[in-house]
């Protein structure tokens, strides 16, 4: 008896493990806002090229196995990286709606916390969606994210 659920819980973690390898995403998510004075003010590194505008980006979230571990914004000399760890690192309010990654590709739109947004263009493994007319959404799935 003892083996049969030794055996029984080893095989369900074995396909625990394989599962979550298997769904393991990693994205950046970046958006992206166009304005046309903030060129000079902000570091190279910090736009977007999308459509013939250069696009300022306001924030990049980084996910490692479906969970933020990163997140970035541009300030006026450089850009601001906060690492964060899931069990020592307590997030803002702004941060626990994007704590674990919701993302869902469909045909044509993919559904991202809740909200769907319509593809624009895909280049490689990047997934440009516009959700208005000065501000856009990337999805990135990458395996190097830094």
């Amino acid at each position: 008896m003892k083996k049969v659920i030794f055996f029984s819980f080893s095989l369900i973690s074995i396909l625990a493990l394989l599962g979550f390898v298997v769904l393991k995403k990693d994205y950046q998510v970046v958006i992206a806002r166009f304005e046309k004075d903030h060129f000079n003010i902000y570091p190279k590194d910090c736009f977007v090229r999308f459509e013939n505008k250069n696009y300022l980006v306001i924030n990049r979230w980084i996910y490692q196995w479906n969970i933020l571990s990163k997140r970035i914004t541009p300030h006026n000399e450089s850009i601001f990286v906060e690492k964060f760890n899931f069990f020592d690192h307590p997030y803002s309010n702004e941060e626990k709606e994007f704590a674990f990654l919701h993302l869902k590709e469909k045909d044509k739109s993919i559904k991202y916390n809740g909200k769907l947004y319509l593809i624009n263009h895909i280049s490689g493994d990047s997934i440009f969606a516009k959700f208005n007319t000065d501000e856009i959404i990337i999805f990135i799935n990458s395996k190097n994210l830094d």
